[in-house]
């Protein structure tokens, strides 16, 4: 019972520290993804000439081989600008397309003579000021994104810590609760 709890206790503090490193230490991360490319880069190229060498008829095969590994390596470098700006554009495409949607459905019931339309209507159109917020200003939205998942992280570490300590960790089987056995204390 002591490893499951200490385990569990490891993993919760290990989310923690993810949290802290996603949401304050955004650097950590870009150079993580960047000394990953870089070996990765180096590695096809010292590989592909190693195979070359000892294996010179299937030369078209490698090259191409180490072209994709090339490949995967220059995009494990440039990964994190990509999510940076993909995110926040693509969800604000999603977040517009609702809040127009709103909009819509707030003139339609306008129209129809429906009481509170305008309740759908401010709605619609908040949704749609954040959707620009996030197409146009989506390096900001998504420091503001990575600062919010990084805090979930921690409180989610911190539940996870506080509930072991509290009830004693899982029992073993992944949190699930059997029903059958279940008995109320």
């Amino acid at each position: 019972m002591k490893s499951i709890k200490a385990n569990s206790i490891v993993k919760g503090i290990a989310i923690i520290v993810l949290g802290i490193i996603i949401a304050f230490l955004p650097d950590v991360i870009n150079k993580l993804f960047y000394i990953i490319g870089i070996g990765v880069i180096i590695y096809t190229i010292v590989k592909s000439i190693i195979d070359i060498i000892n294996t010179p008829s299937n030369k078209n095969k490698i090259i191409a081989q180490g072209i994709i590994w090339l490949i995967i390596g220059i995009l494990f470098i440039y990964l994190p600008h990509i999510i940076g700006t993909a995110i926040p554009v693509i969800g604000g495409m999603i977040i517009a397309t609702i809040g127009v949607e709103r909009c819509f459905e707030a003139y339609n019931q306008f129209k129809g003579g429906f009481n509170n339309w305008y309740i759908k209507g401010i709605f619609g159109a908040a949704l749609v000021l954040v959707a620009l917020f996030l197409i146009f200003k989506h390096h900001e939205a998504s420091n503001a994104l990575r600062v919010i998942i990084g805090i979930i992280l921690m409180i989610i570490g911190g539940l996870n810590i506080f509930s072991d300590l509290k009830f004693g960790g899982n029992s073993g089987n992944g949190g699930v609760i059997d029903v059958d056995k279940f008995e109320e204390r």
